[in-house]
């Protein structure tokens, strides 16, 4: 009697691991569409988009969207911890991945930690001017006439060991690729001396950091 019960307790113990292991976390299934767990999603938002998508103008754009139930923070850009938190990756016609990144200038005098707060189905709006070379590198150049390229926007944040601010979002999230026309402002003029650099909005020290260590906290 024993011996043939087991093997039957046996499989539904399995059975139900198996279950457990291929359910999907709460936030994974939410309103009928898939979103990261930690409830953040990401997205280029096209200057037009009437013929396909056309980027155009001064800037891309990009939406910061949580879709958590419960607020999330995360780091302002005005601050070493959220400087580089956005970039772009572009496919090239073979395939491969090219990083677009804002320039590293050095260490901060001036280092305010700063967060953004979003409550649920909350969002904010991200800009890059991509095509100045003294902010980004490489720079986004302007597809061919009647032609598109595919790229994507990441927002990706480390774990910092000891953050000056407690419970700020840490992790990575990418936008659909995007098949988009390029038509953007270039600071550059053939035949011309490029424009000059805007002022920085906070003095830099133009050497590199270790990138090793994480960003240090202000100290009273």
């Amino acid at each position: 009697m024993t011996s043939t019960l087991l093997p039957v307790t046996v499989l539904l113990i399995l059975a139900s691991l198996t279950t457990a292991a291929d359910a999907p976390p709460p936030e994974v299934l939410q309103r009928g569409k898939a979103v990261p767990e930690a409830g953040l999603t990401l997205e280029i938002v096209p200057t037009a988009a009437k013929e396909g998508a056309v980027l155009s103008g001064d800037v891309v754009t990009v939406q910061l969207t949580n879709h958590a139930s419960i607020k999330r923070q995360v780091w302002s850009e005005s601050c070493s911890w959220g400087y580089a938190q956005l970039s772009f990756e572009v496919m090239d016609p073979a395939g491969a991945i090219i990083v677009v990144r804002k320039i590293d200038h050095g260490e901060w005098r001036k280092n305010v930690p700063s967060v953004l707060t979003l409550g649920p189905e909350k969002s904010c709006t991200l800009t890059a001017v991509v095509t100045e070379p003294t902010q980004w590198q490489p720079v986004l150049a302007n597809t061919a006439p009647g032609t598109t390229t595919r790229l994507r926007a990441v927002f990706a944040s480390p774990a910092y060991d000891d953050p000056p601010i407690a419970d700020v979002w840490s992790g990575r999230v990418e936008s659909p690729w995007l098949s988009a026309t390029i038509n953007l402002s270039q600071p550059m003029i053939r035949g011309k001396e490029p424009s000059p650099a805007p002022a920085p909005s906070r003095p830099l020290v133009p050497h590199a950091p270790d990138q090793s260590q994480s960003p240090m906290p202000l100290r009273k």
